[in-house]
């Protein structure tokens, strides 16, 4: 099979989902037996990730596929909708061998991780939403997706490399977290026909098409939510949301954070995920 690109770690592997090549990380240096699962965000990948996998990989088998269009796995042929990645994760979830397993979803990859658990709840022990985006207009964002709909081909064309750069150091506390390999990461989708298509289904099928709100209550798994404190994609009304919609629901704020909490604070992050996952509090 024809590799996109060099793999990002020692630790990066590649299978084929459908037709469409797929980069992931399978860490597995643990004896506990519990499994990890982690589904990144819009524009991520497991590029920033490695830190954090690496502090969680004493206690934790950890997954994580870079889902298509982003990282090194290759853009689908087909639309990118909610339900395609569900599939791409189920199927993904089969290859790698994962039965049962924590899920962890990071902003956009919170909403999926939601909907995956409605649809293969047997699978899933417990979830973890970090810095979540998805809940309906949230913040008015999602209102703004669909005003600019018609021009997001247009924008997306226009995204260059310092773009991605300045919107990573506005969003990420600690400035030498925003290395060279973070920004071509985020930027790769946008340096292809197939990946800026792919960007744009993206905002118009999920983020700005496909909220979690119905999906939340019917949630009866473990929940714990991990916001930064200096999260800007995020408010207080949100926080109340997410008490009011999940059954099971621990929502912990993370200090002199933002949206990048495995960045800003990668030690704090790793320590209550595995206590989290081991089933404490």
């Amino acid at each position: 099979m024809q590799q996109t690109q060099a793999p990002v770690s020692t630790w990066s592997k590649w299978c084929t989902i459908g037709n469409t090549p797929a980069h992931y990380l399978d860490v597995d240096c643990a004896d506990s037996g519990l499994n990890l699962l982690i589904v990144h965000g819009y524009l991520g990948s497991t590029v920033p990730f490695l830190d954090l996998v690496e502090r969680l990989s004493p206690d934790l088998r950890v997954v994580m596929p870079d889902l298509p269009a982003f990282g090194a796995s290759e853009a689908p042929g087909c639309s990118c909708t909610m339900e395609y990645y569900l599939e791409f994760l189920n199927r993904f979830a089969q290859t790698a061998g994962l039965d049962r397993f924590t899920l962890m979803g990071t902003s956009m990859g919170a909403n999926i991780a939601a909907h995956y658990t409605i649809e293969h709840a047997e699978q899933v022990q417990g979830l973890v939403f970090m810095s979540p985006f998805g809940l309906r207009n949230q913040d008015g964002k999602m209102r703004k997706i669909k005003r600019w709909e018609a021009l997001l081909p247009l924008a997306s064309s226009l995204v260059t490399r310092r773009t991605v750069r300045r919107h990573l150091r506005g969003s990420i506390l600690q400035d030498e977290r925003v290395t060279p390999e973070l920004v071509d990461a985020c930027w790769k989708p946008f340096t292809t026909p197939s990946g800026r298509r792919a960007t744009v289904e993206i905002m118009r099928n999920i983020l700005g098409g496909c909220s979690f709100d119905e999906v939340l209550p019917s949630i009866e798994h473990p929940v714990l939510i991990l916001i930064g404190s200096e999260d800007k994609l995020l408010c207080a009304g949100d926080y109340e949301k997410y008490s009011q919609l999940l059954v099971r629901e621990q929502l912990e704020i993370i200090e002199a954070s933002g949206h990048f909490l495995y960045l800003d604070s990668p030690d704090v992050v790793s320590q209550k995920i595995v206590t989290f996952t081991r089933g404490g509090t």
